[in-house]
């Protein structure tokens, strides 16, 4: 799946449930829904999807980039050229609870989460800030942590 038809389904979830979120829930919500699709299926459910280690956790450029233009507020709409109409999963409700999950807890802790000791964020973190954090220690991380179990 593409990053940003994730997002932008992530989005309008959120939307949809009366609680918008910040490009920063946004980003550390797609970052859980990877470790969760390994965890789940084996597979990254993004395999294009380039995570940069930024000062606040895992981040996908891309998805930035477009969202940014919200600032720290909530994101209000999708931007219509990231939209995808019947956006459909099939065996994927990982994909909501880790959203529900994400959104029954404040952003600083998503972000204190996504820099676990020995996670994928705190390796490449330690390499300089936006380095690539590689797919190996994303799937290692996957294998130690389940955010629907902490």
């Amino acid at each position: 799946m593409e990053p940003l038809k994730l997002a932008a389904y992530v989005i309008q979830y959120c939307i949809n449930r009366g609680k918008p979120i910040s490009n920063l829930q946004l980003q550390k919500i797609l970052y859980f829904i990877q470790l969760q699709s390994i965890r789940r299926t084996g597979n990254l459910i993004m395999p294009k999807a380039i995570f940069e280690a930024w000062r606040f956790g895992p981040v996908i450029p891309e998805v930035y980039s477009v969202y940014c233009l919200f600032g720290a507020y909530p994101i209000e709409s999708v931007i219509a050229n990231t939209a995808q109409s019947d956006m459909i999963f099939t065996n994927t409700n990982y994909i909501d609870q880790v959203i529900d999950e994400c959104l029954r807890r404040e952003p600083w802790e998503l972000v204190a989460l996504s820099h676990r000791a020995n996670g994928a964020w705190e390796k490449a973190n330690n390499v300089g800030w936006r380095t690539i954090i590689r797919n190996e220690d994303i799937i290692a991380e996957a294998q130690n942590f389940n955010l629907l179990e902490n």
